[in-house]
């Protein structure tokens, strides 16, 4: 093959990727730029730009509510990395594992809450920990105990809700990356591990966690970004 040729196809391919790239530049590249270029700006989106070179940063460094809603961001996604990981793995090995029936189902009922809207799961959220009508509350008074004011009060109940909601939007994610890594490990290992006498639990920890190691790290990643988005 000439190298004329194998340029040739290597344009043809470049045309083929161009559109993801362009769009890649237009609508995520150039607003990252753009957006850290006007940091180093006064600009309340309608007069004259002021520089003001890095006195936008040192003035969010000085500003006791940032440094509090950082705190709050990485103890709260911190915290519901536990479930995260835990309960995809679980229920990934469960189903991978065949110990129910209706897989699919399953696999759609647990991944629901990736596809739904982020405003209809706040307005569920927020009837679930609502301090008067709010379910939870309601089966609180049903226990005979004093309802709770979840969303109120010095806001350190708060954490939780957002904590539950993080871990129920993210858990069913996790779960289809993590069956579709178990899915990838070969049967021989389970039937080897099997015929030596291998529970599911020991199956569960010295094979299916350590060959998903790179896995579990890029849902580790993910997680984190939706964390902080």
């Amino acid at each position: 093959m000439s190298i004329k040729r194998i340029w040739k196809e290597y344009k043809v391919a470049y045309v083929y990727i161009a559109p993801f790239f362009i769009l890649f530049a237009i609508f995520g590249l150039f607003p990252i730029a753009y957006g850290f270029y006007l940091s180093f700006f006064r600009w309340d989106g309608l007069s004259a730009m002021h520089f003001v070179a890095f006195t936008n940063y040192i003035n969010i460094c000085r500003d006791p509510l940032f440094w509090k809603a950082l705190y709050n961001t990485l103890l709260i996604g911190i915290i519901a990395h536990i479930p995260i990981l835990l309960g995809g793995l679980t229920l990934a090995f469960v189903l991978n594992a065949k110990l129910v029936r209706g897989k699919n189902l399953f696999k759609t009922v647990y991944f629901m809450p990736m596809v739904t809207s982020s405003v209809a799961i706040s307005i569920v959220f927020q009837q679930m920990f609502g301090n008067n009508y709010g379910v939870i509350n309601w089966f609180v008074s049903l226990l005979g105990g004093e309802k709770v004011n979840w969303l109120g009060g010095d806001g350190s109940l708060i954490k939780v809700a957002v904590i539950c909601m993080f871990a129920w939007k993210w858990t069913g994610w996790n779960m289809v990356i993590y069956l579709a890594g178990m899915q990838g490990i070969s049967g021989d290992i389970y039937e080897a591990a099997q015929i030596d006498g291998a529970g599911q639990a020991q199956i569960f920890f010295r094979i299916c966690i350590r060959l998903l190691k790179p896995i579990i790290i890029f849902t580790v990643i993910q997680s984190t970004i939706g964390m902080f988005n």
